[in-house]
């Protein structure tokens, strides 16, 4: 008797799925003896960890995923969090690329190809090449246990390390079905989600945790609707002002400026943004996310309705956004955006981009500075991103 469970807690699904799709590093050549990070210089696969990309993904991980949510953490607390799951991925990486490698081509064929479902044979291969990762895995859940400890307040941490345990629950029980794949003992179309009852126990859920559990696409789509609400609104707009901040390298009164144009936006924002609104945005975007449990009925009536009640709810948080974007991106003088735009051409063609790709780059950079004068008052920002 077999039993579908949902995924394991974030910690493990970090380390299981995201470590692999970034952490295998090129070795050094005689061309490249020092593994170069400011020119990425890919595998035959086309795949290349370095720092900025590992806290990028970390940041975006904690900002959007389950983990953040739960521990709500602050600007601050954010930051070292990204920095030391980073750090944890490079240096997981680095000594483990070897390994990392093989899993992630394994990996990625059976997302892409199969769907995601396994034949014995796959399962098989794929059981093999998970093994010697697996060790790394659980030490990335631990160290990262280790280095949330400073970072964390108490009560915070309480969270985080009962999550951090079912998650080291949750790679145990995957050895046991990577050991049952690897020896022969996968069902035909099984999938990563799938467990029988001798991989292992399902970690235990925290006793202070009543909630009756969700069905694995029930839980998928609130997960998703959740994330669709952190992207809107002043939620995104701190990376869009630092990545403003670091590629035109604005200068302290620029930025001070800047800073001063977020806070009055994100209160133009929150104006609007109020629980009932939060509310009918989960509503709506989870019941958009459970649109293919609906089977072959028809669905499309449903959605227009969907759709327009979304884009009615957005409509006033887009139209602050644009007019934030635009007031930041006014500050920009035309020499710091003259520099930065060469610093793009140049790296474009480090790179090996030359004609017709070169001539696009260039063409977006005019339609970028062409943008900074399309800035209204008020809320009246531009009609285009």
């Amino acid at each position: 008797m077999s039993t579908v469970v949902s995924k394991p807690r974030v910690v493990v699904l970090a380390a299981m799925m995201l470590v692999p799709l970034l952490a295998h590093r090129v070795a050094a050549t005689d061309e490249d003896p020092q593994g170069d990070d400011e020119v990425m210089r890919p595998t035959g696969h086309g795949l290349r960890l370095t720092p900025q990309i590992a806290r990028g993904f970390c940041r975006a991980m904690l900002t959007n995923g389950d983990l953040g949510r739960e521990l709500n953490l602050t600007e601050e607390q954010e930051a070292q969090m990204s920095e030391a799951l980073a750090r944890r991925l490079m240096q997981m990486g680095h000594a483990n690329g070897q390994h990392l490698q093989p899993f992630l081509e394994t990996f990625v064929e059976s997302m892409v190809i199969h769907q995601a479902k396994f034949t014995p044979d796959s399962a098989r291969e794929f059981g093999k090449r998970a093994k010697p990762v697996l060790p790394a895995i659980r030490q990335f859940v631990k160290g990262l246990a280790e280095d949330a400890r400073p970072i964390l307040t108490p009560d915070q941490y309480a969270g985080f390390e009962e999550t951090a345990r079912q998650g080291l629950q949750g790679v145990d029980r995957f050895e046991g079905k990577m050991k049952r794949w690897a020896s022969g003992g996968a069902n035909d179309g099984e999938d990563l989600d799938h467990y029988e009852p001798e991989d292992g126990p399902a970690p235990e859920a925290s006793g202070t945790d009543h909630e009756k559990p969700k069905t694995p696409k029930a839980q998928h789509a609130r997960n998703m609707a959740e994330w669709d609400l952190r992207r809107v609104g002043p939620g995104g707009w701190l990376r869009f002002l630092a990545g403003v901040k670091y590629f035109f390298k604005l200068d302290d009164a620029q930025s001070a400026e800047a800073d001063q144009i977020l806070a009055e936006y994100q209160q133009r924002a929150e104006a609007v943004m109020t629980d009932e609104w939060k509310q009918r945005i989960r509503r709506n975007r989870t019941k958009f996310h459970l649109r293919r449990s609906l089977g072959e009925i028809a669905k499309a009536p449903w959605l227009y309705h969907l759709d327009r009640e979304y884009e009615e709810l957005f409509a006033p948080v887009g139209k602050i956004e644009r007019a934030f974007r635009a007031a930041v991106l006014a500050l920009v003088t035309d020499e710091q955006r003259e520099a930065a735009f060469a610093g793009v051409r140049d790296r474009a063609a480090k790179h090996g981009l030359t004609g017709k790709g070169l001539e696009d780059v260039g063409a977006w950079l005019k339609e970028l500075s062409r943008r900074r004068t399309d800035v209204g008052s008020g809320d009246n920002g531009p009609t285009e991103e």
